[in-house]
């Protein structure tokens, strides 16, 4: 590995990508923080001490991906039906209202890559 090239981290546990500066993850690849061979390395010596949870993948090999991934048809989420949102909550018995948070397969997007 190139130790000045940068990295994704993957998160087999998590079926997504660790966000910047360690803070959770992310479905959508744009948002996933890029991070040094030292600091993937130190991501992976915490998160695979049993097992292989998470991964290294470098940058550059998925920039191409990227390319084919944004020309690739758009569906709708079948998760969130579109709105891009799901109910997070059930309606609180003290005040009555429902939370919803971004839809975790399409980022709040609203839409996925068509599977062909």
């Amino acid at each position: 590995m190139n130790e000045h090239a940068l990295y994704l981290v993957w998160s087999i546990e998590h079926d997504a990508w660790w966000r910047p500066d360690w803070l959770g993850y992310t479905p959508m690849i744009e948002e996933a923080g890029r991070y040094s061979l030292e600091e993937g390395q130190k991501i992976l010596a915490r998160a695979n001490l049993m097992t292989v949870n998470e991964c290294l993948i470098p940058v550059a090999s998925v920039a191409t991906l990227a390319y084919i991934i944004a020309d690739t048809p758009r569906v709708t989420c079948d998760e969130c039906d579109g709105r891009g949102d799901v109910l997070d909550a059930p309606l609180d018995v003290l005040d009555g209202r429902s939370y919803r948070t971004p839809c975790p397969k399409c980022g709040g997007k609203g839409e996925i890559p068509k599977m062909l």
